[in-house]
């Protein structure tokens, strides 16, 4: 975890240091909470399971699909980094467009916590 938490501050450094022509924001996400937060009950088995259960990732990309993050490319379900990836994306567009109901916002608190956190 402490790799993953060191290469994505690296990251974060390098997209800030961008030339300003390229609008970017960032915002931290939680892929299985941003899935876990907009299915129903009956759905929930799929999330805690599509870590390891093809059958669940395929639901989620279907699910996907019914929440508007179309053009998935064929196989996405194949691994759960690509399942993440999608939920990450949803959490994303939703945290930049509030009319779409984000599930769940936390503020940036710097210098710590220098970026939003959404579900």
């Amino acid at each position: 975890m402490v790799y993953l938490t060191l290469r994505g501050i690296k990251l974060t450094r390098e997209i800030e240091n961008l030339p300003k022509a390229f609008p970017i924001s960032i915002v931290e996400v939680h892929p299985g909470a941003a899935i876990g937060a907009r299915v129903t009950e009956k759905e929930l088995e799929y999330v805690l399971t599509y870590k390891k259960n093809l059958s669940s990732r395929k639901y989620l990309k279907n699910w996907f699909e019914q929440q508007n993050v179309t053009g998935l490319p064929n196989g996405v379900e194949n691994e759960s980094h690509s399942i993440d990836s999608c939920a990450a994306a949803l959490a994303a567009w939703h945290w930049a467009d509030p009319s779409l109901n984000p599930k769940w916002i936390f503020s940036a608190q710097p210098p710590l916590h220098p970026f939003d956190y959404c579900c």
